[in-house]
């Protein structure tokens, strides 16, 4: 443990006091009172050294004082405690703590002492010493200063924790199933490095030590299992993690192996498993537990059957003979859904903004309809009962449709989709032509110019209405920019009176009004 930072002792001067008329500085040293009290006290401080006094504050673990002053009621001196603070209290080995030093004022305790680790190191003119720990373990940390005529100290400390570097060993063996009498050769290494590492293995009652490479072999005299443990002693910055490794000497191994008659079972079929010897490839009797069901082989085999799909864990295991230890052996057996594809169609796959798509989801391999979800492009709707879903599309361009459907225990649903392409189309309707009047039953026609202002060829359809009521629409087809008169023959048999008449075209209408005189134009 070093010391980096250190100052000579300094004593601290509590501030002097001046008299009341503030002509001179007041010196307690010279004053008639204080030196018989100080008399007082001194003899008082020679009985409490003589062993009469308070008892010091004892370390926890009872191995000697904390902070060793002796508590000697003393009224006529000061009291001045230490404070002694840390910049942290755990550390590893090589690391450093800054010790800082103070008065109850906050002002640096410079002269006073510090011990720790059985050595004591001086505060620079700030208060602070810095101390190098190089070994692990706690250490206790006191500050003290030697009292004066006075003032008192009171001293103060702290625990300090260094925890050694922790090295795990990794331990290995060459074989850890043999036949008693065989040799077994550990190596021992550092697990963080990979460097080996000479340490002691003990096993089968023996303790032995490795060389320089971290090696040991060690002969293997009877049956059994043993482990094998790789030790090595602490130093003073660095302990070490033992490790182990299993070794057993018995019986020849052999091991045991499951053979399955379908590579890819569905639910419902039957699977024919069958319990053998790695060694000879015979059949052998034994206990198959699949799933949570524990079966016993007849003929060394078993059948079962699973209702959903899913993975169930395979373990076989026998009776071990006088000569031969059987190992069990454990594999999954996985039972997988039937493929049911979506098949997806729409009623229209090239449409123009704001019109609809009706989407259908059926199964592929029975035609059902299939319920489920329908993403087109960052909207998902539900596909209903009948696999359908009616969607609006407001935005040109090309968008996908894609239909899936959640996997049940039995079957899983590939997703299928298609395209929709929306036209740029966008219609205006202006110009209309019709008379504000005509006699009832008189011929009379609306007219009205409608154009297309998209990129795209379209179908625009012009829908006249007559008081609310639909009476007729005409589609034209227009090409981007192009323009056409639409004409509609006026109701006039409708009785006198004043109507409202609508021309609608997607996204735009225009309206005009007309009156339907009482004369009758046919008579």
């Amino acid at each position: 443990m070093t010391t980096t930072v250190s100052s000579p002792p300094r004593d601290h001067r509590p501030p002097t006091t001046t008299s009341s008329d503030g002509s001179r500085e007041y010196d307690p040293r010279k004053d008639p009172k204080i030196i018989g009290i100080a008399v007082i006290v001194f003899g008082t401080l020679i009985i409490a050294l003589a062993g009469v006094g308070s008892t010091p504050v004892m370390s926890g673990d009872g191995s000697g004082t904390v902070f060793p002053f002796q508590d000697i009621n003393n009224e006529s001196r000061e009291e001045v405690a230490l404070a002694l603070e840390v910049n942290r209290s755990s550390l590893r080995p090589g690391g450093a703590v800054l010790f800082n030093a103070t008065y109850e004022n906050g002002t640096p305790a410079s002269s006073a002492t510090l011990s720790v680790g059985g050595s004591e190191y001086s505060f620079d003119d700030s208060g602070r010493a810095t101390v190098t720990f190089e070994g692990g373990g706690s250490y206790t940390a006191t500050i003290r200063k030697e009292n004066t005529e006075s003032v008192r100290y009171v001293a103060d400390g702290t625990i300090l924790s260094v925890e050694r570097y922790k090295i795990p060993l990794a331990v290995s063996a060459n074989a850890t199933n043999v036949t008693a009498g065989d040799a077994v050769r550990f190596a021992v290494r550092r697990a963080d490095t990979d460097a080996p590492v000479t340490a002691t293995i003990s096993v089968a009652g023996r303790t032995l030590q490795t060389d320089q490479r971290g090696h040991a072999v060690a002969r293997i005299e009877r049956a059994g299992h043993f482990e094998a443990v790789a030790r090595r002693d602490p130093t003073a910055a660095q302990r070490y993690v033992s490790d182990s490794v299993s070794v057993s000497a018995e019986r020849q191994q052999v091991r045991l192996a499951i053979a399955m008659n379908r590579s890819a079972p569905r639910p419902g079929e039957t699977v024919r498993l069958t319990l053998f010897r790695t060694d000879t490839g015979a059949t052998i009797d034994g206990n198959l537990t699949v799933g949570n069901r524990s079966l016993r082989t007849v003929d060394g085999a078993v059948t079962v059957s699973y209702d959903r799909a899913g993975q169930y864990q395979v373990r076989g295991t026998t009776t071990n003979s006088d000569s031969i230890a059987f190992e069990p052996v454990e594999q999954t057996l996985r039972v997988y859904r039937y493929a049911a594809p979506v098949s997806l169609s729409a009623n229209e796959t090239t449409v123009e903004s704001g019109e609809s798509v009706r989407f259908t989801a059926v199964r592929s391999d029975t035609g059902e309809p299939l319920p489920g979800q329908l993403t087109v492009g960052n909207r998902t709707y539900w596909l209903d009962q009948h696999g359908e879903a009616t969607v609006e599309f407001t935005q040109s361009g090309t968008v996908t449709a894609t239909a899936t459907r959640a996997n049940t225990s039995t079957h899983r649903f590939p997703a299928d989709e298609l395209t929709v392409t929306v036209k740029d189309t966008e219609y205006r309707l202006g110009g209309v032509e019709a008379p504000e009047s005509v006699n009832r039953n008189a011929s009379a026609t609306i007219a009205v110019d409608v154009s297309n202002r998209g990129s795209d060829m379209g179908a625009a359809s012009v829908t006249y209405r007559f008081d609310g009521a639909t009476v007729d629409t005409e589609t034209v087809v227009l090409r981007a920019g192009q323009r056409a008169t639409v004409e509609f023959a006026v109701p006039t048999e409708t009785p006198a009176g004043t109507y409202d008449q609508t021309l609608t075209v997607r996204g735009d209408a225009v309206s005009a009004s007309i009156e339907i005189r009482a004369g009758d134009a046919s008579a």
